[in-house]
């Protein structure tokens, strides 16, 4: 669940107070950049409800779609820890869950003895054909208050802002790493 507890959230004429003392601070990046988490942390809550009904949170649910899109339903360890974007002691955690509930098994790899995969059972496929209907109607209630038009104006800034991210993310990485490098000559 993505948590961020900021209910009062600073008004413009605050900013505008503080940036007498931060010369730096943008006012209308600040609102916006809280306004989205705000928003992304009120969406997480409403989806942590709708899995709760199912008895899955939103990381076993990720989990099962990720097994779901594929065409044999299986997937390695590695390559699903890196498609959640989690660590693999993470995903150890939510398998296990998932196993108990029986909606994940775990296979030999048929070319490694080594490796297990995981594969979507068939009540994970099931919980998913019942679920899938009702997750995608709550999606689209959720989403009720912008029009299909805004719908797209969304995903374009929200793409442009995720890859000015990516950049500037890249661009943080490298500039410690140079430091790094500076500190040990």
């Amino acid at each position: 669940m993505f948590e961020f507890g900021l209910r009062d959230l600073p008004q413009k004429e605050t900013l505008e107070e503080y940036s007498v003392h931060f010369p730096e601070l943008q006012k209308e990046a600040v609102l916006a950049a809280l306004a989205l988490l705000r928003t992304a942390a009120d969406l997480s809550k409403a989806f942590d409800l709708h899995f709760a009904a199912f008895g899955i949170t939103e990381g076993r649910f990720i989990i099962l779609m990720l097994l779901y899109r594929e065409s044999d339903y299986t997937l390695d360890f590695t390559l699903l820890s890196e498609k959640a974007e989690i660590t693999k002691s993470t995903l150890t955690g939510l398998i296990d869950g998932l196993e108990k509930q029986g909606y994940v098994e775990r296979i030999p790899h048929p070319k490694d003895r080594r490796k297990q995969l995981l594969r979507l059972s068939s009540s994970g496929l099931k919980l998913l054909e019942e679920m899938l209907p009702k997750h995608y109607k709550k999606t689209g209630h959720l989403m009720v208050g912008l029009s299909l038009s805004e719908q797209l104006d969304l995903i374009n800034l929200l793409d442009k802002l995720q890859e000015s991210l990516l950049k500037t993310e890249k661009r943080e990485v490298v500039e410690h790493e140079q430091t790094i490098y500076c500190k040990r000559k």
